[in-house]
């Protein structure tokens, strides 16, 4: 475990609140720092990955173009928590891509490999 490893588990739906977009800004700003980090999507954090969102229709922005971003900030370990997705009738395949989908297990040893934990 690397001292300055960093995993963001978010877990806030994207839209009602700025913990979503302010998860997804610093885990960005980490990485842009040079942090090693991962995020996990769980929880409603997993709507925020739902594709085709249209969130013009309630005044926000989209979000998703932040979680895109990700890759283009180095930030390779991207999750979500299939528990979360089966609660809310969810699927990969109703997520965007490039997020790997972990059970209850990998989870917790994802949460036990990182030295910093945080969520939003």
């Amino acid at each position: 475990m690397a001292d300055n490893s960093l995993l963001f588990i978010l877990r806030t739906a994207p839209y009602g609140s700025c913990l979503a977009r302010e998860g997804l800004e610093a885990a960005l700003a980490a990485a842009s720092l040079g942090q090693s980090v991962s995020v996990l999507f769980m929880d409603d954090g997993v709507f925020q990955l739902v594709n085709d969102q249209q969130p013009a229709h309630i005044g926000q922005k989209n979000n998703s173009a932040m979680a895109a971003a990700l890759p283009m900030y180095d930030i390779e370990q991207r999750y979500v928590d299939e528990h979360s997705l089966n609660n809310r009738k969810l699927s990969a395949e109703n997520i965007d891509r490039g997020f790997t989908v972990l059970n209850s297990d990998a989870v917790q040893k994802l949460m036990a490999g990182h030295r910093h934990i945080v969520s939003f």
